[in-house]
Parts: structure tokens; C-alpha cells; sequence
């Protein structure tokens, strides 16, 4: 629970930041403005921070119990940089080839992917 904990408040301060960053005061009226452009978009950038903060807390709690993380600081960092880890597992992680399937003799085949006929696909 500590790791977790500890995820969050990374990740809470790392969102502070951001939004203080969002929020500066432009323009010759010089007032801090919230970081949506009308009321209609509040829901959506409310519910992304939500989504960044639980972020923060759910890398480090795995992180934290297995003990690959071992200190307070290194989840506190491991939360606020949750967003950036994320967003480069994803990038790691192939996208689109197609999965080997067990042929009559059980070893494992490579599947051609599909491919299309449409000429406006083939670009």
C-alpha cells in the first residue's frame, strides 16, 4: 500500500506542475485561466489527469511489492514519470504482426497477414 501511495503523490505533484505550467496567465488581462477552453472540455481533462494520477500509483505498486523498487524516492519518481514509462513500453511492444499458430506437427508457424485488394489500403 506504501508503494502505491508513494506512486500517487509522484504522480500528483508531476500533474501540479504540469497544470500551474497550463494555467500561466497570458494575454493583457493577465488572470490565471484553468487549462480547458470552454466548460464542454473540463470533463475530458479532468478525467486525463484522473487517469495519470492512478497511472503514477499503479506502475509503482507492482514495482514496490516485488521489490524491484525498493525506496520511497524511487516510487515517488516511478509515479511521476509513470505517463513517460507508459507511453515507452508501448512503443517497445510490436504492433500489428500477426501470431504464430501450432501447425499439425505442434511446432509453432508464422500466419501471413491479410492483404488487402482495395488499392486505397495498399498505400
Amino acid at each position: 500500500m506504501d508503494a502505491a501511495l508513494w506512486g500517487f503523490l509522484g504522480s500528483a505533484v508531476a500533474e501540479a506542475l504540469t497544470l500551474t505550467a497550463l494555467m500561466r496567465p497570458a494575454g493583457r488581462r493577465r488572470t490565471w485561466r484553468w487549462p480547458w477552453a470552454t466548460k464542454e472540455d473540463r470533463p475530458a481533462v479532468v478525467f486525463a489527469v484522473c487517469l495519470r494520477l492512478f497511472a503514477g500509483g499503479g506502475l509503482a505498486t507492482p514495482l514496490g511489492v516485488s521489490g524491484q523498487m525498493p525506496t520511497e524516492f524511487g516510487l515517488f519518481v516511478c509515479g511521476a514519470a509513470a505517463p513517460f514509462i507508459v507511453a515507452r513500453l508501448f512503443q517497445l511492444i510490436p504492433v500489428g504482426e500477426a501470431p504464430a499458430t501450432p501447425s499439425e506437427s505442434g511446432q509453432l508457424m508464422q500466419v501471413e497477414p491479410l492483404k488487402s485488394t482495395s488499392p486505397e489500403l495498399r498505400k
